[in-house]
């Protein structure tokens, strides 16, 4: 494992002072610095925790706007991390790569909103929900891979994920929320299983390339489900029933 310079001082327990000498000038810190302890992001990508005495404590939650606009972040793995308050990586434009682990159980509100250099995403099988704007913006996010145990994606999830070649949502997803695919422009293909509950009001809509939508529901009660034709009020063709 490769610290930054920082936790080099830190390990050494040199003061808040010499610490500030030794960080790039454009950031402060105080910016790293929530209830008495840093949270940094090593270059291996994993999340670490320490007093300004070096000393390194568990981590059990990442607080809110923690990372946010930090443009030195290049990949992140989320392991042994319980929970995630939101905005925490909001506009992290380094930002490539996110592996979130089999710890969390929810992806929060605006998590890695506007990441525009992100390119691909694993959600570990923990995983239960997207919320609202989770990814929206990563316009360069060309692949993700949802664990199985995720039951809804929030509004806007995905919107707005410009790379997006194709979506295959898990079995166990019921709900997807207004407008999460929408304007995913390279969007070509989705699968949606048959346990399917409810998709939002234009979910896909704004998806210029999106040539098929395999449903693999086969009651009516599903289809009308789906609110205002999610996939644009053009698209109705595009439903592909009951396998």
């Amino acid at each position: 494992m490769t610290y930054p310079e920082l936790l080099i001082a830190l390990d050494i327990g040199d003061s808040e002072t010499v610490l500030s000498s030794i960080i790039d000038p454009y950031n402060n810190i105080e910016d790293l610095k929530y209830n008495g302890f840093y949270f940094i992001v090593c270059d291996d990508g994993d999340v670490h925790c320490f007093d300004k005495n070096g000393k390194e404590h568990k981590i059990e939650y990442i607080p809110i706007d923690c990372f946010a606009y930090d443009s030195s972040i290049v990949k992140i793995n989320l392991e042994g991390i319980k929970s995630i308050e939101p905005n925490a990586f909001y506009n992290c434009s380094g930002l490539t790569s996110v592996t979130i682990g089999n710890s969390i159980t929810s992806i929060g509100p605006n998590m890695f909103f506007d990441c525009n250099s992100l390119k691909s995403v694993t959600i570990g099988n923990s995983v239960k929900s997207i919320k609202e704007y989770a990814f929206c913006w990563c316009v360069e996010l060309e692949s993700i891979t949802i664990g199985n145990n995720v039951t809804s994606i929030g509004g806007w999830a995905f919107s707005h994920c410009e790379g997006l070649k194709s979506a295959t949502i898990p079995g166990n997803v019921k709900n997807i929320g207004q407008c999460a695919f929408s304007f995913c422009l390279s969007l070509r293909d989705v699968t949606l299983s048959s346990n399917i509950e409810h998709v939002g009001e234009d979910a896909f809509s704004g998806c210029a390339n999106l040539e098929r939508v395999l449903f693999k529901g086969k009651t009516m009660r599903q289809i009308k489900a789906m609110d205002y034709y999610p996939w644009g009020i053009d698209d109705r063709r595009i439903i592909k029933a009951g396998l």
